[in-house]
């Protein structure tokens, strides 16, 4: 289980792989910044399609495909991971894979959530990637001022 606290630009993931996640102009032109002990990455918008994963020296390790709905996390070599928003209100849920990574939000405030993280993933040796990129996409659809799903709900995260 994990906990998601924000804190003005700065999202504090607390559990057996604790991380953060920077948001905001200091860290421009990345969209987010996830730092954990098993390493830093940079979400860097592509197009309007792709966001590319960069490692701390800079090489594309993975991107997020926006072109199809559930958006996707693609890691080398081809591994496609979906990530989906199913339900309504309180009993929506944010789910990385099957069941990899599910949250919910917590109902005060609307900005922090939990997680459970499957066994499957805590044994990945991309755990803190997935567990970062997983938390950034929950962050920015709790984050989104309606609670029903728009056009604009497949491009907020780019």
């Amino acid at each position: 289980m994990a906990r998601a606290r924000k804190r003005g630009g700065l999202l504090e993931i607390d559990g057996a792989n604790p991380l953060q996640i920077r948001f905001g102009k200091d860290i421009q032109p990345a969209r987010a910044v996830i730092q954990s002990a098993d390493g830093t990455w940079r979400l860097e918008r592509v197009d309007r399609t792709e966001t590319a994963v960069l490692d701390a020296s800079g090489a594309a390790i993975a991107s997020v495909d926006y072109a199809t709905r559930p958006q996707h996390v693609v890691l080398a070599p081809g591994e496609r991971i979906p990530f989906t928003v199913r339900g309504l209100f309180a009993f929506r849920r944010y789910r990385l894979g099957e069941d990899l990574f599910v949250a919910a939000a917590a109902l005060v405030p609307f900005r922090e959530f939990t997680a459970r993280i499957s066994p499957e993933l805590a044994a990945r040796p991309d755990r803190a990637l997935l567990i970062g990129l997983a938390s950034a996409f929950t962050h920015w659809h709790i984050g989104a001022k309606s609670s029903v799903p728009s056009s604009s709900d497949r491009t907020y995260y780019q």
